[in-house]
């Protein structure tokens, strides 16, 4: 059975799942340079069947994240889809998530659904596919079934947190013996998605494109008390549901909360913000957990791709572990819609081993053509870990693997112990001064306290744990001032190549931690081509099996 997954909202991207296993997911961004791409991921589907050497006609269902969530007018229009990013505080921003929530609660929902599938269909059709049925998949369920399924445990707490969600803004699953149940949802609260984009807007930065900004500001600043009363006044916990203290569109409470983060300095609203949502969270997860007596927590939905946010949970008591999909959010839909369709048992995908593979012949002609010298390697754990030795390296080799850096495979690494690399790196690439890297560390090499509790987490870099104070004093570059670090642990089963290298620097230079930043420009999107890493990275760059000397 060949089960086909999309997702056509922010950050859209397709899955594939072959016999019970997801063998490739591609997120539409890395192809076509546009940050959280709206566009039909056309060439992320065509990706994803390359990467199994199938066909349109082998694919027997397709799953589409989203019964109504992109609108039915955008998905036949894309130019319409800017239309979803006017002001927060606009009008047009109100009448977007009350419709949403009028959907969901009416039975017009089903019938945009209805109306969406058919559609949808058609134009996969019109591409020379031919499924025996096309299944949109409420964004919710797509989201836990990536959680649950994409991980070794039997029994999960699965809590989603996705404003404008087809109508929803929360929801919590229980996993079972393989089943996932919903067993809460709650509809509308337009409150949360309106409240989010107001609050970066008051910080100055855009929901969704700037998150890693946020998450970098709150790492350097301290959570206002004050700050924090008018947050909790429009958006708390009450009975395992959201409230809020203000009328829905009133004005005055409202726009005062956004006055006071706007009046902060930007640590320290941030960090005020993220603490915040932090503490809802925490709320939500003690109230599921008591109530379903089931300890290991799943995370999924925009709300939770915050780090900080992750490894807050993983502090409570009542948690015995949690668990995160490798991209949390809207990069997780497609593989979600595909999972849940085909019911795959719960098992950990490869790391990095999914994306589309490295073409060493594209490789060679992209350093032909950009007048670069590039030198076969024998041995490219040892060639990286010489290199790291000595300055900076990028990377794009292997699988495209997961989030901002490809969990090393598509990234620009530097030692932990070398600041003036990591800034000189930082500068190259243009990377904003409060972005943070992740810390990439051999495994047993100071691992953080929490890391029981973090499971898998720390494999694929979705939390900021706190680490050891011995750990911080030796690398404080890659250690934000609130004591937290976005985690790596790299294994010689998952990355050997780089396992080995981060072996030979350590031989070589006694330094076990490397940084990772994500090979690109500025705010763009990972690259997915040689050329495009090329261009991002003029300095030593392993490209496939070469590794290219710096650009003179």
């Amino acid at each position: 059975m060949v089960i086909l997954g999309i997702a056509d909202g922010p950050d859209s991207g397709a899955a594939l799942v072959v016999d019970d296993r997801v063998v490739g997911t591609e997120e539409q961004e890395r192809h076509d340079q546009r940050p959280r791409s709206r566009a039909f991921p056309e060439l992320a589907v065509d990706g994803v069947l390359r990467q199994a050497g199938l066909r349109p006609r082998d694919v027997n269902l397709i799953g589409v994240a989203g019964r109504f969530t992109p609108p039915l007018i955008v998905r036949r229009n894309r130019r319409f889809s800017g239309l979803t990013d006017s002001s927060p505080f606009s009008a047009a921003a109100n009448l977007a998530v009350f419709w949403s929530g009028a959907l969901r609660q009416t039975g017009f929902g089903a019938l945009e659904a209805e109306r969406a599938a058919e559609w949808l269909e058609l134009q996969f059709r019109n591409r020379g596919f031919a499924p025996q049925r096309l299944v949109t998949v409420d964004i919710h369920k797509a989201l836990a079934e990536a959680v649950y399924r994409c991980q070794p445990d039997d029994e999960v707490l699965v809590l989603t947190l996705h404003p404008q969600g087809d109508g929803a803004a929360c929801a919590v699953h229980v996993g079972r013996a393989g089943q996932l149940d919903r067993v809460f949802e709650q509809r509308g609260f337009g409150a949360l998605h309106l409240h989010l984009g107001r609050a970066y807007s008051a910080l100055g930065l855009e929901l969704l494109i700037d998150d890693d900004r946020l998450f970098g500001l709150a790492g350097r600043g301290a959570p206002r008390d004050d700050l924090l009363d008018l947050l909790h006044s429009r958006i708390a916990v009450s009975d395992g549901r959201l409230t809020t203290g203000g009328r829905f569109g009133r004005r005055g409470g409202a726009r005062a909360v956004y006055s006071a983060l706007a009046a902060a300095s930007p640590p320290d609203a941030a960090a005020s913000l993220v603490r915040h949502l932090a503490e809802v969270v925490r709320d939500l997860v003690r109230f599921y957990v008591r109530a379903h007596r089931c300890r290991v927590v799943g995370l999924g939905g925009i709300l939770l791709e915050n780090p900080r946010i992750i490894a807050a949970v993983a502090d409570l008591d009542e948690v015995e572990r949690v668990t995160c999909h490798p991209t949390p959010g809207f990069a997780s839909l497609p593989v979600g819609a595909a999972v849940g369709l085909a019911g795959t048992r719960p098992q950990a995908l490869p790391v990095p081993g999914l994306g589309a593979e490295v073409d060493f012949a594209a490789c060679r002609g992209a350093v032909r053509a950009a007048g670069r010298v590039g030198e076969a390697m024998s041995d490219p754990a040892l060639a990286l870990g010489d290199a790291l030795a000595v300055g900076p390296v990028g990377r794009f080799a292997g699988r495209a693997g997961f989030g901002r850096a490809g969990l090393g495979t598509r990234a620009v690494l530097v030692r932990a112990d070398r600041p003036e690399w990591m800034a000189a790196a930082r500068a190259r690439l243009g990377r904003a001064a409060e972005e943070e890297p992740a810390v990439v560390a051999l495994p047993g090499f100071h691992p953080p306290p929490s890391s029981a509790r973090l499971g898998g987490c720390v494999e694929i870099a979705v939390a900021a744990p706190k680490v050891d104070p011995t750990f911080a004093a030796a690398f404080p570059a890659v250690v934000a001032p609130d004591g937290r670090a976005v985690w790596q642990v790299v294994s010689p089963g998952g990355d050997p190549d780089l396992h080995g290298a981060m072996l030979r620097l350590a031989a070589r230079t006694g330094c076990k931690a490397i940084a990772a930043w994500p090979l690109s420009g500025g705010r763009e999107p990972v690259v997915s081509r040689p050329a495009d890493a090329l261009r991002a990275w003029s300095g030593p760059l392993v490209l496939g099996d070469l590794l290219v000397g710096e650009r003179t």
